[in-house]
């Protein structure tokens, strides 16, 4: 049987997922940062289990753009909503915990 490409091997295989991992929970932790600014609300494991849900935020939204106004999926479309995701959610967290020490 002949294959139209050569077939990955185990190291690009585990590469290839420790990167979209890292990609999903990296994205879902910057979420979870914007929802729970501080560090004592929820515990690391619990913020981390969120970080996995909501790091589908970026792939749901261009699912959403796609359908609604034709914006395409490509590369370039899912690193710019991922990176939109993260920034958008670091600001967040930022502009909360500000406010929360200029009530103290």
């Amino acid at each position: 049987m002949a294959f139209l490409h050569d077939p990955m091997t185990l190291f690009e295989v585990l590469y290839s997922a420790v990167i979209i991992i890292g990609i999903v929970v990296i994205s879902g932790f910057c979420l979870t940062l914007a929802i729970f600014p501080k560090r004592d609300e929820i515990e690391i494991i619990e913020r981390l289990g969120l970080s996995v849900i909501l790091g589908f935020t970026p792939f749901v939204m261009l699912y959403f753009f796609d359908k609604n106004f034709n914006v395409p999926i490509n590369f370039i479309t899912s690193v710019l909503f991922v990176v939109i995701v993260c920034i958008a959610g670091l600001a967040i967290w930022i502009h909360r915990k500000g406010m929360t020490k200029q009530k103290i």
